[in-house]
């Protein structure tokens, strides 16, 4: 958690101040007890623009496809990384 604690909360965006959010609730102690053992967060950015979806994380996936399975919107080959 040490590049979130030089991060300035009064000027920054949604995703550092999101992820300031879910790291600062796993740390409270009495949480953790009663929800869960165990974390697991995983990023991914993407970035629509005139229709087209692009991966931020890797920018050779280019044009991916927005799909519905069982309900659930997600991006197919949208990249995942573990934070």
């Amino acid at each position: 958690m040490g590049v979130l604690n030089q991060i300035d909360l009064e000027s920054t965006g949604i995703i550092p101040l999101s992820l300031d959010h879910i790291f600062r609730t796993m740390g409270h102690r009495e949480l953790i007890e009663r929800a869960v053992e165990e974390w697991s967060v995983h990023i991914s950015f993407m970035q629509i623009y005139q229709d087209q979806v692009s991966d931020l994380l890797n920018p050779e996936n280019t044009n991916l496809s927005v799909r519905e399975e069982n309900g659930e919107v997600f991006v197919g080959d949208l990249c995942e990384v573990p934070v």
